[in-house]
């Protein structure tokens, strides 16, 4: 302070370096802030997209599995699918998503219809085991990192939804891990069922029925 009660000059600049340097920051933070809402949005919107993904080829691999055993697990898996997508909805409405914006997303992971696989060729139940479980581990993989995202985002609700939904895709691997056998076993009846028909088919034309075939005139 000088005579006059007033800041010295040295020390006025140093407050105005000071305020600027403080004003800067809480911008840096405003935009960093900005970035990472935007990507958990980015985030949410691809989670999103791979469930619904995941429920076509979920209903395809039911409709080929040949087992009930394998139809029971796989319309446990739609159920949670489907309950998944419902909770992602909600907290992308809760961010101000736009439903333009998920089929914006929806359609840049066009590429990764896994269930038009099921349309190429037939697939048998062993072959839909594997990508059912290739796909959960892929959306394991998708909820980890979102859950990351929302943690820098503050978004606490983001957040708990991501862990129930991994505990779930955990427990679903691990039952599809169990279910193996089955599927191989499900795979071989469906790849035997043709060669057993051609077998008693050659059996009965080369045996007959055991009865005599009258001989008739053209």
């Amino acid at each position: 302070m000088n005579r006059l009660g007033r800041p010295a000059p040295f020390t006025a600049e140093a407050l105005r370096v000071t305020a600027q340097r403080a004003f800067a920051s809480k911008g840096a933070e405003a935009l960093r802030a900005g970035v990472i809402d935007q990507q958990l949005i980015a985030y949410l919107m691809d989670a999103h997209a791979i469930e619904e993904q995941s429920l076509g080829l979920l209903r395809r691999a039911r409709r080929a599995s040949g087992r009930d055993d394998l139809r029971q697990i796989y319309a446990e898996y739609l159920a949670r699918a489907e309950e998944h997508r419902q909770m992602l909805e909600e907290r992308l409405q809760a961010h101000g998503a736009k439903s333009s914006a998920l089929e914006d997303a929806a359609m840049r992971l066009g590429a990764l219809n896994w269930s038009l696989i099921f349309q190429a060729q037939p697939v048998s139940p062993g072959k839909a085991t594997a990508l059912v479980f290739a796909m959960t581990h892929l959306k394991i993989a998708g909820y980890e990192l979102l859950k990351r995202v929302a943690a820098r985002a503050a978004d606490e609700a983001t957040v708990a939804m991501t862990e129930r939904v991994l505990m779930d895709e955990r427990a679903g691997a691990a039952r599809l891990s169990e279910s193996f056998d089955t599927a191989i076993e499900a795979s071989l009846d469906v790849w035997n069922a043709p060669r057993n028909a051609v077998g008693q088919l050659r059996r009965k034309l080369a045996i007959g029925d055991g009865e005599p075939t009258a001989l008739r005139s053209v």
